[in-house]
C-alpha cells in the first residue's frame, strides 16, 4: 500500500501550480540492508536542517545519505528531491524524482511527483506522460484524471478534457457513495 500525509496531500492538490512532495510508504521506502547508521544519520540530520529552512545545509546532507546507500534508496532520492523543491530548484528536484523512479518503476506517486514539477515548468508532453504512467499503475487514482484533464484543457483539447474531468468526477462520486 501507498500512503499520502495530509501536508502532502494539500500540496499535491496545489500540485497543478506548483510541485507537491510526496511522503510514502516507511516499508516500501525503508534503507537498505547494507546501509550504514551514518545514512540514516545523514537522514536525520538534513530533516531536522529542513526543518529550520536550512535547506541547502540538508541538501548536503542528503547527497552524504544517498552516497552511503551505493545511489540504491528511493526514499532519500524523493527526500533529496522534496528539499530541493522547497528550495524553488525545479531541475535538482526532478532529476531527484526521476532517480528515485528508476530505483522504484512500480512507485505511481514519484511520477505523480515528476508531473507535478513539470505542469508548472509547461512542459506538458512529458507532465501528461508522466501522470499517464501513475495512471497505469493505479487506474483508480482519482486526481491522476484531474491532472490529465487540466492539461488537456491547457492544451485546448477539450474534448479529452471533459472526457478526464467525468472520470475524475464518476470516481469522486462513487467515493462519496461509499
Amino acid at each position: 500500500t501507498r500512503c499520502i500525509s495530509g501536508t502532502t496531500f494539500a500540496n499535491y492538490i496545489l500540485g497543478i501550480i506548483s510541485a507537491g512532495i510526496i511522503n510514502c510508504n516507511i516499508e516500501a521506502y525503508s534503507a537498505p540492508k547494507n546501509a550504514d547508521d551514518s545514512a540514516q544519520t545523514y537522514y536525520s540530520q538534513a530533516s531536522t536542517n529542513a526543518n529550520k529552512g536550512d535547506y541547502d545545509t540538508a541538501i548536503e546532507q542528503m547527497k552524504k545519505a544517498i552516497e552511503q546507500t551505493n545511489d540504491e534508496n528511493a526514499l532519500f532520492y524523493t527526500k533529496l528531491a522534496g528539499l530541493y523543491a522547497e528550495k524553488g530548484d525545479w531541475n535538482n528536484a526532478l532529476a531527484a524524482y526521476k532517480k528515485a523512479a528508476k530505483i522504484r518503476p512500480d512507485d505511481a506517486f514519484l511520477y505523480i511527483s515528476i508531473g507535478n514539477i513539470l505542469q508548472p515548468l509547461k512542459d506538458y508532453d512529458n507532465a501528461y506522460a508522466a501522470y499517464s504512467q501513475a495512471l497505469q499503475l493505479i487506474p483508480e487514482y482519482k486526481y491522476n484524471y484531474l491532472n490529465l484533464a487540466n492539461i488537456e484543457f491547457i492544451r485546448k483539447n477539450y474534448k479529452s478534457a471533459i472526457e478526464n474531468y467525468n472520470l475524475f468526477l464518476v470516481l469522486m462520486s462513487y467515493l462519496i457513495m461509499l
